[in-house]
């Protein structure tokens, strides 16, 4: 928490461009710099903030490593996945490091997005690896016991069994739930960030439900709605991404990231439409876009998820419902483009919209009951069929301990 205090006060003095001056002379200054070195030096004036932010980053990470070193150094069995996360944080630690020495804003945007490149792709080449590393020991295991089967192999202290069959790669398990609700959690911490740039000062003008407060309690409408809609899945019965697959667990989580940045950039952009004016074109766009892109991501992470409702649970299938989201996250990113909108109208347009979407998701939800539909509850189920598996194991240990070979029937 400390390293993220400091990396979050230098991230937030970073200025991406230096304010013109109104003076003839400090634009031509400008000008002329611009002109001989074509950038802002990052290691000039304010943009000191961006090495202390990395620096801060790098301190987080360098803890990171520590832990993975000691988790390898006291799990043997984990040893190997845990050398494997170690060396990734030193590849993309590296990575960032380069911005410390980076010529430019332009240059340490580029490496801070190889290094986020970096560290999911790599998440998902361990992935791939592990997969095929995973199926090369099920066709080992494949091929002993046909050879076993077909009287090749003798199955006594000489057997040269395949050393994969013997030899398990540990991977460090994780607690679903507590995954989810981290996630869901930082989620909600964002949004808690959106209403608190909605709140604003009274002053002469303002005081009462003037056009401020309108604009505020509209924008306060589309946080809510994009509170409900996060937390309202496509199914109502679904498999999580996470339990589904490693690669939709990868991808659900690393979604994460886009609507978090997305949400932020949205709500930087309404506290200037809540409180000026006269917003600029380019606030709006960051607005629009920024809820534009939430909505997308947040769709493509709830499609992750396999369905288990069955024909008739719901008005539209989880495929419509993801389709009719898409199509609003277009409208989103595409309203700043109407010129003629005061900035009260403006935020009438999202909240008109976004409340369209929340009744459509209302009425997509409701279904007709049906007498396919099981109505058991999934934790039953899970109990009944840990019940049969406990049987069948018990079943082959006695067919095993009735034969002296240590064959079952």
């Amino acid at each position: 928490m400390i390293l993220l205090i400091g990396y979050s006060a230098n991230a937030s003095a970073i200025e991406v461009m230096h304010e013109v001056s109104e003076t003839v002379e400090s634009a031509t200054r400008l000008m002329m710099r611009a002109e001989s070195e074509g950038e802002i030096e990052v290691h000039e004036g304010p943009q000191r903030a961006l090495i202390a932010a990395v620096t801060f980053f790098l301190v987080a990470k360098a803890f990171r490593l520590i832990v993975f070193l000691h988790y390898a150094y006291a799990l043997p069995e984990f040893r190997e996945a845990h050398l494997y996360r170690a060396g990734g944080t030193v590849l993309v630690s590296l990575i960032f490091m380069g911005i410390i020495w980076a010529p430019s804003l332009k240059a340490a945007a580029i490496l801070a997005a190889f290094g986020i490149a970096t560290e999911i792709g790599g998440r998902l080449t361990i992935g791939v690896f592990a997969t095929l590393e995973r199926k090369r020991a099920q066709a080992r295991e494949r091929l002993h016991l046909q050879r076993s089967d077909a009287g090749m192999v003798e199955n006594n202290d000489g057997d040269e069994l395949p050393q994969a069959r013997h030899r398990v790669r540990m991977i460090p398990a994780i607690n679903i739930e507590h995954m989810i609700e981290r996630n869901n959690a930082f989620i909600t911490v964002v949004l808690g960030e959106s209403v608190v740039s909605l709140l604003y000062v009274a002053s002469t003008g303002t005081i009462g439900a003037s056009r401020t407060f309108g604009r505020s309690a509209l924008a306060l409408t589309v946080t809510f709605i994009f509170n409900a809609l996060y937390y309202s899945a496509l199914s109502k019965r679904f498999v999580h991404a996470i339990r589904r697959h490693w690669t939709t667990n990868v991808v659900w989580d690393t979604l994460t990231w886009p609507i978090s940045t997305a949400l932020i950039l949205a709500s930087a952009a309404v506290s200037k439409i809540v409180t000026e004016e006269a917003t600029p074109r380019g606030v709006k766009w960051q607005y629009g876009c920024g809820l534009g892109t939430a909505l997308l991501c947040i769709t493509a992470s709830q499609v992750l998820h396999r369905s288990l409702d069955v024909k008739g649970a719901s008005r539209l299938s989880q495929i419509e419902r993801a389709v009719a989201r898409v199509v609003v996250s277009i409208i989103f990113c595409l309203i700043p483009l109407a010129k003629d909108l005061s900035d009260l109208s403006f935020l009438l347009v999202y909240a008109g919209v976004a409340g369209a979407l929340a009744i459509f998701e209302v009425w997509a939800m409701v279904g007709a009951e049906t007498e396919e539909e099981d109505h058991h509850p999934v934790d039953v189920e899970e109990e009944e069929d840990i019940e049969e598996a406990r049987e069948a194991a018990r079943d082959l240990a006695r067919q095993i301990s009735r034969n002296p070979d240590g064959k079952a029937d």
